[in-house]
């Protein structure tokens, strides 16, 4: 592990109105996580947090929005020290998965590594045909990925 660390902040935005924070979390560049959320808090304010550079920290305190920093300075170093999942439930796409609503017995529960998920996604290109696409921005890690678009019946 290499023990020089980036200029990455990890912040909390505070506002007390939803709005101005879905606003941000749409139209910002910043690392909001997997899945960008805003939060209200007990005192009526709402709060997300982000995956800053020092510059971007510095832009938004000009903007007036109400900042606090949770961690200074991320390790440049973000691999896992173990791994989160091994195996593949999906036979390398030979099985597309399927939730106890469809009256498949898959337990998709827990943490997937990045070749489950492919595979998973390679099941259900092979068993729906459904469209894929590149996700934009790799992992911490800098692997890649395929995303799906999924559409219900439009002709009910």
């Amino acid at each position: 592990m290499r023990n020089h660390e980036s200029d990455k902040l990890t912040i909390a935005i505070y506002a007390h109105d939803i709005e101005p924070l879905r606003d941000l979390v749409q139209s910002r560049p910043y690392d909001f996580g997997c899945r960008a959320h805003v939060r209200r808090l007990p005192d009526d304010k709402f709060m997300t947090a982000a995956l800053v550079t020092r510059d971007q920290y510095d832009d938004l305190l000009q903007e007036k929005y109400e900042v606090d920093i949770l961690f200074d300075r991320i390790s440049d170093d973000r691999r896992a020290e173990v791994t989160v999942g091994r195996g593949d439930r999906f036979g390398g796409g030979s099985r597309a998965p399927q939730g106890v609503g469809s009256g498949g017995t898959d337990d998709a529960g827990g943490i997937m590594n990045v070749d489950e998920i492919g595979s998973a996604m390679t099941g259900l290109v092979n068993e729906y045909g459904i469209p894929t696409f590149s996700v934009p921005n790799s992992t911490s890690e800098g692997s890649g990925g395929k995303g799906g678009s999924v559409w219900g019946d439009q002709s009910r």
